[in-house]
């Protein structure tokens, strides 16, 4: 697994609501020169490349992710990711993350359907 930085900006779209997230909101970026204290929370993205095609992995829902870090004292943390065939109805996002409400295509020519028909046009 390798972990990268953003030269610009990243953006994840599921259904009406858009999050935007940059180097600055990524985990290893916020902990690179100011460690975790004892007791403390930072919260942030990990984004990370896993070798091979994995495709047919993911398509089946065949895999899971373990992250693990190490405190200053050298205990190991780790969360692992297993994921799940029920599709997602919203984002999930931390409370500092930037989340939009997006129009989709389709409901956009949909909102300017209705418009012109109220309109009489």
């Amino acid at each position: 697994m390798l972990m990268f930085f953003l030269r610009d900006s990243y953006v994840v779209t599921v259904k009406n609501e858009r999050l935007t997230f940059t180097t600055a909101d990524l985990l290893n970026v916020k902990t690179l020169e100011n460690p975790v204290g004892k007791g403390q929370f930072v919260g942030g993205r990990i984004l990370v490349t896993v070798p091979g095609n994995r495709t047919a992995q993911i398509q089946a829902l065949q895999h899971t992710i373990e992250i693990a870090c190490e405190d200053y004292l050298g205990t190991v943390s780790s969360a692992v990711y297993r994921p799940s065939s029920v599709p997602l109805n919203a984002l999930t996002f931390h409370p500092n993350e930037k989340v939009e409400l997006v129009i989709q295509p389709e409901s956009a020519s949909q909102a300017l359907l209705e418009k012109s028909l109220e309109s009489g046009s």
